[in-house]
């Protein structure tokens, strides 16, 4: 009998070299949610959307990649980014914890959804489920997608620029005549339209079937382009497209002379489209505005300079700091969500650390494009990355970055080759941490969804006159999400409208008993925000009025409260105005009349 120990060994399993079951059918979902997802039926018609497709089409990859890695595939490799990643990610958290609004900083600010930490997380899963997977060695399936997307959106945005609006619900009312299409913003559309220009030329130089696919989405991509009117977008895509044609010289277009003039005479028309809609847009007073807003950003840096006031807390952060100059050029109602820079508005939410650890991932993160384009078979493809990356980077020192940019440039990246050579010790946890946070996102999303739809219908159900049933609807949307100062707003708003036309004084007491205890619970679960102290001061002033005993003196106390976080908004100082003459107090109203009059000079009404 042969010895055990003399016989040769068994011939090890050649390893794996990719998952068994790909996430790209998610990605692919998340990034044509990323585009194409709106829905009028919902309160925030453009952004709630996208938050529920993208977080689905990611929860699916991930899906795909823990069973994948639960099924013996080999663990992730390690990438050069995972490092930066994770200091930015967890300044991201410091950030949210230490916050002034930790609902706003955890959540983002309604209608956008781009700047609190589930964004920074969805971005973060988007980018690690795309370098786990295959994608990497084949991203022509994801360039697809990104170039259909694209191209559906701008044949939306000129179909928009001409008067048709194949949506109904949708406003067809332009701002300046600069469409919106899908992502409900002239910015937000040509940031997110950007990143295909790059990627539609590297279709046209590699030729063969990705050239009539170049061709076709590349002018739509660019006629949409001309429609938002955005130069932001414009100089972004014009940066993008020539680090591209400067990265991948010494290729050329494989194009036939009947693709070249259709290509030229595209474009033609569409750079005089371009010049005729800088001639017509007066664009001096939103520059002077964004320089404004750049001098009150500093003001917010130096409140909170090591870790920032919270992620996405910059428009309640500027309330306080925003200069005489900003108001007179913005008015004393308006206002900005965002920094239009991100390293500033990094610098004021996040922080000096969290500026160092953003400049950290894109240190990295230009590494990984240059390991890229050493490698001869990766020259292009990384090409039209980098040229994607670098204009959402350029646009991004003009204007802010949508949440679905923001998804697509996390996708692009995961698309960059990486560095194969460590491994992960632990996939299996990584996997179930990354299908959790999608999963919590996603049932977040849904739950915010909910809360949307109830709040579109109850207003609705209000214009049509169903009272009682839009204030259940309203009561609904308090328990979906009781820190929404929107809703709150809303409903506040009806009780109010309720109490004056009700004939039973019982029930008028009750309606405005229930609209100060409103103002109270969002005073205690929001305590910094201007729109909680002002709610629940006028819902004090109504209730006294309405018999309800004397709560003036607390009414007074939340408005001045209001007026310490936002000194300039004029409605504010209207109502404590009027508080005053309630109270008889001379020497208040002497006092608001001036501030009132002061207004009146800096922004005439």
């Amino acid at each position: 009998m042969r010895n055990p120990r003399n016989a040769p060994p068994a011939k090890a399993p050649a390893a794996q070299t990719r998952p068994s079951w790909s996430p790209k059918w998610g990605l692919a979902a998340a990034l044509a949610g990323a585009y194409l997802a709106f829905s009028p039926r919902l309160t925030a018609v453009y952004s709630l959307p996208k938050l529920l497709a993208i977080s689905a089409g990611i929860a699916a990859a991930w899906l795909a990649v823990a069973a994948s890695a639960f099924r013996g595939a080999p663990p992730r490799p390690r990438g050069a980014l995972d490092a930066p990643l994770t200091a930015f990610l967890t300044l991201c958290v410091l950030a949210t914890a230490l916050s002034s609004d930790p609902f706003l900083s955890l959540v983002g600010h309604h209608r956008l959804y781009s700047c609190g930490l589930a964004a920074m997380f969805l971005a973060a899963s988007a980018f690690l489920a795309t370098e786990w997977s295959d994608e990497p060695e084949r991203p022509d399936f994801m360039f697809r997608i990104v170039l259909a997307s694209s191209a559906l959106v701008g044949l939306y945005a000129v179909l928009q620029s001409v008067g048709l609006e194949p949506f109904y619900g949708v406003t067809k009312e332009l701002l300046q005549g600069r469409a919106i299409a899908s992502q409900g913003s002239a910015v937000y559309l040509g940031a997110t339209l950007l990143p295909a220009v790059p990627i539609a030329l590297h279709g046209i130089v590699s030729g063969g079937n990705a050239r009539n696919w170049g061709i076709a989405c590349g002018i739509a991509t660019a006629a949409g382009l001309a429609c938002t009117l955005s130069r932001g977008a414009w100089v972004g895509t014009v940066a993008g497209a020539g680090l591209y044609l400067a990265l991948s010289r010494g290729k050329r277009p494989a194009l036939d002379r009947r693709s070249t003039a259709l290509a030229a005479a595209a474009l033609a028309a569409i750079l005089l489209a371009l010049a005729g809609a800088h001639w017509a847009r007066t664009v001096g007073n939103s520059d002077s505005a964004r320089l404004e807003l750049w001098r009150s950003t500093a003001g917010i840096i130096r409140e909170a300079p090591l870790f920032g006031t919270g992620l996405d807390t910059f428009e309640m952060s500027l309330r306080r700091h925003r200069t005489e100059a900003f108001v007179r050029l913005m008015t004393t109602r308006g206002g900005q969500m965002n920094a239009h820079n991100d390293f500033l508005q990094i610098a004021a939410t996040m922080g000096l650390a969290g500026l160092l650890a953003y400049l950290w991932l894109l240190a990295a993160l230009a590494r990984e494009i240059g390991r890229g384009l050493r490698d001869p078979s990766r020259r292009g493809p990384t090409a039209a990355i980098a040229g994607a990356l670098f204009g959402l980077f350029v646009q991004a020192k003009f204007n802010p970055m949508p949440l679905s940019s923001l998804i697509i440039a996390a996708v692009l990246a995961g698309l960059l080759p990486g560095s194969r050579e460590q491994r992960a010790p632990c996939p299996r946890l990584l996997t179930a941490s990354g299908l959790g946070l999608a999963l919590a996102c996603g049932w977040g999303a849904w739950r915010l969804v909910r809360a949307d739809y109830l709040h579109k219908r109850a207003e609705v159900f209000w214009a049509v006159g169903r009272h009682d049933e839009a204030l259940e609807d309203l009561r609904r949307v308090s328990a979906l999400n009781p820190l929404e100062t929107l809703y709150a707003a809303t409903r506040f708003r009806l009780l109010e409208a309720a109490a004056l036309s009700d004939p039973e004084p019982l029930r008028r007491l009750e309606l405005l008993r229930e609209a100060a205890g409103l103002g109270e619970d969002l005073v205690r679960r929001r305590p910094a925000h201007v729109d909680a102290h002002q709610l629940l001061g006028n819902a004090l002033m109504g209730l006294n009025l309405g018999g309800g005993g004397d709560r003036l003196a607390e009414a007074g106390r939340e408005l001045a409260q209001a007026s310490r976080l936002d000194p300039y908004f004029r409605p504010l100082i209207e109502n404590r105005l009027k508080l005053a003459r309630l109270t008889r107090d001379p020497a208040a109203e002497a006092e608001l009349s001036v501030q009132l009059r002061r207004l009146d000079s800096l922004a005439p009404r």
